[in-house]
C-alpha cells in the first residue's frame, strides 16, 4: 500500500511540475576567470564535464548534466539540466525535463530551481551548505515552496565523513514547526551523492530518497569570463563550425582528448555526422519496435545514449520515424554537437500521436568513426 502511495505522489509531482530550462550558451575561447568565491566550496562541485545518474525510492531515477559554468561579480553559477526517467513507459503525460542552478558564493552553495518533476527540495531556493565546513555549523533562512508559501528553515552540518574518494558532509534542513525535513550528503568533486526528505501524507511522514549510482564525463562545459554576457561570443552561423583550440591544454577540450590532424576535412566530418544521427534514429525505432540491437553500432559504449538503450523498457506502443532536420553542426577535434529537430509518430493500437523533439546530440570520434555519446533537450525550444 505504501509503495502505491509513493508512486501516486510521484506521478502527482510530475504532472504539476514544469521545466524552466534556460539556454545553453557557448564561448569558444573564454579568458581566464578570477572570481571572489570560496575554493573550499568550489571543490565540492565537479571541475570537468559531468553527468550524474541517481536511483531512488519506488524505482525513481533521474540523470542530469552540467552544461554551463559562468560568473558574475559576486558568484559562480553551475547550470545543470536533466530528465526524470519515465517509468510509465509513456503512459503518463508530463514534462520530465528540468533545470537547476548551483550558485557558488564566498560563503555558501545555493540551489535554485523552478517547478520541476524532481523528487528533490520543496523549496525554490535553498542554501545547501555554508562555511565553515565543520561539524556543528548552523544557519537559518526564510525560503519559499513551489506554491509560494514562506517557511523558516534551520540547517546544520551534522557530520563530516572521511571517505577514500573524498570528504563527505551530511547536512540536515529542518522546517520550523513541521515534521518536514530534508537531508543531503555532499562529497568533494561530486556534489550531492545522497538526498532524503519526507512526504507528508494523511498525517503520516513517508521517507523518500535517492542516491548517486553513476557519474561520468558528460556534455562540454564552458566557463565564462567575469562580466561577459551569457552567450556572448557564440556563433550564430548555421552549418558546420570547426575548431581545434584547446581550453584545458594541448590536445584536449574540457578534458576530452582531441586530435588536430591538419588533413581532416570538416565538410566530410559534417556529412558523416548527419548520416550518423539519421542512422541512429532509424536504429532506435527498430529497437523500440522489434528489439533489434543494430543501434549499438552507432553509440559509444560508456555514454548516456548507451545507458538509455540498456534501461529502456519496451511496451505495447510502436514508433514511426517521420522527419529529421539537422540545423547546426559544431566540431571541435574529436567531439561534435548537433542541433536536431525530430518528428516521431507513436502508435498505440489504432491511435497515433505525433511527438516532436529538439535535441542537442554529442558525438565523439572513436577509432576513426563518429559515434553518438549522449543527447539533451535543446533549451532554445523550451
Amino acid at each position: 500500500m505504501k509503495r502505491m502511495i509513493l508512486c501516486l505522489l510521484w506521478v502527482t509531482l510530475l504532472l504539476s511540475g514544469c521545466s524552466a530550462v534556460q539556454s545553453i550558451k557557448t564561448a569558444l575561447e573564454p579568458a581566464p576567470v578570477t572570481l571572489p568565491y570560496s575554493e573550499e566550496l568550489r571543490a565540492l562541485l565537479p571541475d570537468k564535464p559531468h553527468t550524474w545518474l541517481y536511483d531512488g525510492t519506488a524505482e525513481y531515477q533521474h540523470r542530469m548534466s552540467l552544461t554551463e559554468v559562468f560568473g558574475s561579480e559576486s558568484q559562480l553559477i553551475f547550470r545543470v539540466s536533466g530528465e526524470v526517467m519515465d517509468q510509465s513507459v509513456g503512459e503518463v503525460q508530463a514534462d520530465f525535463l528540468f533545470t537547476l542552478d548551483y550558485v557558488l558564493t564566498d560563503q555558501a552553495i545555493i540551489q535554485k530551481q523552478g517547478n520541476s518533476p524532481l523528487m528533490d527540495s520543496d523549496y525554490s531556493e535553498l542554501t545547501l551548505i555554508k562555511l565553515p565546513l565543520t561539524e556543528g555549523t548552523t544557519w537559518s533562512e526564510v525560503v519559499y515552496d513551489s506554491a509560494g508559501r514562506q517557511h523558516a528553515v534551520q540547517s546544520e552540518i551534522t557530520e563530516v565523513i572521511e571517505e577514500t574518494e573524498g570528504l563527505q558532509y551530511k547536512v540536515r534542513y529542518d522546517r520550523v514547526g513541521s515534521a518536514y525535513f530534508e537531508e543531503r550528503v555532499l562529497q568533494v568533486g561530486k556534489g550531492v551523492v545522497h538526498f532524503e526528505k519526507v512526504l507528508l501524507y494523511d498525517n503520516e511522514a513517508i521517507p523518500v530518497s535517492y542516491d548517486l549510482t553513476e557519474a561520468w564525463a558528460g556534455i562540454q562545459v564552458t566557463e565564462m569570463p567575469v562580466g561577459q554576457e551569457v552567450g556572448q561570443g557564440a556563433s550564430s552561423n548555421e552549418g558546420v563550425e570547426s575548431s581545434s583550440t584547446s581550453q584545458e591544454g594541448e590536445g584536449q577540450i574540457n578534458g576530452v582528448p582531441i586530435s588536430t590532424a591538419p588533413d581532416r576535412d570538416p565538410q566530410e566530418d559534417e556529412r558523416q555526422l548527419r548520416d550518423l544521427v539519421q542512422s541512429f534514429n532509424k536504429a532506435w525505432v527498430a529497437y523500440v519496435n522489434e528489439g533489434t540491437r543494430e543501434i549499438e553500432n552507432f553509440i559509444t559504449p560508456d555514454g548516456f545514449a548507451s545507458k538509455v538503450v540498456a534501461q529502456y523498457k519496451r511496451g505495447i506502443s510502436k514508433q514511426r520515424f517521420d522527419e529529421m532536420v539537422v540545423n547546426r553542426v559544431t566540431i571541435q577535434g574529436d567531439v561534435a554537437n548537433l542541433r536536431v529537430y525530430e518528428k516521431i509518430v507513436k502508435i498505440t493500437g489504432e491511435e497515433e500521436e505525433v511527438l516532436e523533439y529538439h535535441w542537442i546530440y554529442e558525438a565523439r570520434r572513436v577509432d576513426g568513426e563518429w559515434k553518438i555519446h549522449g543527447y539533451a533537450d535543446d533549451p532554445e525550444y523550451r
